[in-house]
Formats: C-alpha cells, structure tokens, sequence
C-alpha cells in the first residue's frame, strides 16, 4: 500500500511542476499585428518584432511559401540577450 500512495505522490508532483512551469512561461508578442500591403514591381519591407520568450539559431524556424516568392527573412539579434 505504502508503494502505491509513493507513485501516486510522485505522479501527482510531476504533473503539478509541468502544469506551473507552464503558467509561468514569458507570452510572446508580435508587432505589427498586420503587415502593410505590396505593390507589384515595388521592393516591399516591413519590419517585424517580436517581444518576450527566448530564441536562438538552433530554434529559430521559419518557412516562406512559395519558395521562389523573391521573399528573404534577415532576422537579427538571435543569439543574443
């Protein structure tokens, strides 16, 4: 009896530790909320920012549909805090 109230307390711990490390996780926030439109035969350039959370090289993804769009992402600054 002792060993199963032993792995219920262990279970119970674990999912208590994943569920507030969760909860206090830094909200991520993108700005601008909408890109401004293109105009066709015109070089486009927005500039995009993103606050709060963590990323660097290794984690950074990005996917740019079409691929041959003429679209290029330049981030900057991952790596750095």
């Amino acid at each position: 009896m002792k060993k199963i109230r032993y792995h219920l307390m262990l279970i119970i711990g674990f999912f208590l530790i994943t569920v507030l490390t969760g909860c206090f996780c830094d909200r991520v926030e993108v700005r601008p909320k909408t890109l401004p439109n293109a105009t066709l035969g015109n070089p486009y350039f927005a500039k995009i920012e993103v606050f709060g959370g963590h990323a660097n090289r290794h984690d950074f993804y990005y996917d740019i549909q079409p691929e041959k769009s003429g679209l290029e992402l330049s981030p900057r600054g991952l790596g750095t805090k």
